[in-house]
Formats: C-alpha cells, structure tokens, sequence
C-alpha cells in the first residue's frame, strides 16, 4: 500500500482519540447539553472506507445507481491492481477520454435530492497533469457537473478509491452524463458499477 492509504488511516486514528477526549470534556459538553452528540463509534463509521482499507481494499458500495454506459471515445479497461475493480484510462494519453451513461431518474430508489451535500458519488484518479469532468449532455449541449484538474507535475496521483460526489440536474427523465478523462486520469469501477448513491458521508475518502 502507498503513502496516502496509511496517511488517511493515521488521520482516522487520530480523530478517533480527539474525539473520545473530547466527549470527556466536561466543559464542552455543558455546552453542547441541548444537542444530540454521538458516540465514539459514530468515528468509525464515518471513517469506514479508511478504516477497511487497512486490510485490503474497501468494500463495494451498497447502492449502485441504475446507468447504462452507452459509448465510450479512446477507452481502455485496465485490471489486475486491485480485485474486483477495474479502471477506465484514454488509450492514447495525448487526447480526451469519453464515457458517456444514461441514468433513469425514476429507477433511483431516492430520486429528489437527499439530505446529503451530493446526489451521487464515483471513484475518479487524477494523475499530475491529468483532469476528470463530468457533464451533463442534452439539447443545449454539455453542462459541467464536477471538475477536478491537477496542475502539480509533483509525481503524485490522488488517492486509491477515493470518492467523490456531484448533483443531478433537477429537471429531465432520462439524465446523459459524459466523463471526460484528460492525461492519464482514471475511472474506478467497484464489481461493475460507475456511480452510488445513498451515502451518508462526505466525499474526498
């Protein structure tokens, strides 16, 4: 495993011993009397994928989101890094990636927009010098949804299996979403799946 998987783990580590301190301060708990404060292992769930990956790669998220990869643009499936998952990569690093998905609102199990910050998540890996984009595609052409580029040639990709999330456009059925990878930027695939919903954690793991 590489330095940013035992880095996230020491932070769960130690946010879990600050927080159990800090449910001993006496003074901080008249304070916080008239709100519900949760226990320690409130800690351990929400640092569940960290804390799993300690022993091997986290578990599959449990909600998938119904899409349907229906075209794919200078493509290439890489797998054998981690079972169970396989990454899509631009064949030819020297030009955009696409990947574009259909996603039926109604065949979401929670389609209005839920009580997290976002309404789906993914698992996007950005090299030095690599971008991830995703838009939204209808008549009016593409609208950007979430955008990550790293400028910083520092040798350094993001982290393995990190997660991060986006909103659904509000209106429309039938929902397009392209994925447009630049350099050697990857898109994660746990058992499959592309996108997830019905987490209750902030991305970024």
């Amino acid at each position: 495993f590489d330095d940013v998987h035992f880095t996230k783990y020491g932070d769960y580590q130690i946010a879990r011993a600050l927080f159990g301190e800090l449910l001993t301060n006496e003074r901080l708990s008249r304070f916080l009397s008239p709100c519900r404060v949760g226990e320690i292992t409130y800690v351990d769930a929400l640092f569940q994928p960290r804390v799993s990956f300690a022993s091997g790669p986290p578990e599959h998220p449990e909600r998938v989101c119904p899409i349907t990869l229906v075209r794919t643009e200078n493509i290439e499936q890489q797998t054998g890094e981690y079972p169970g998952w396989t990454a899509y990569a631009p064949k030819d690093a020297g030009r955009p990636a696409e990947m574009d998905f259909l996603l039926r609102r109604s065949e979401l199990h929670n389609p209005a927009p839920s009580r997290n910050e976002y309404d789906v998540f993914f698992y996007p890996r950005i090299p030095p010098q690599g971008a991830v984009f995703v838009f939204a595609v209808d008549a009016g052409g593409e609208r950007p949804l979430f955008g990550m580029k790293k400028n910083i040639d520092d040798g350094a990709w993001t982290g393995v299996m990190e997660k991060y999330g986006f909103r659904l456009p509000l209106e429309g059925e039938d929902i397009r979403l392209r994925v447009k990878l630049n350099g050697r930027a990857q898109l994660w695939s746990p058992a499959g799946g592309f996108f997830y919903y019905g987490y209750d954690k902030h991305p970024g793991f």
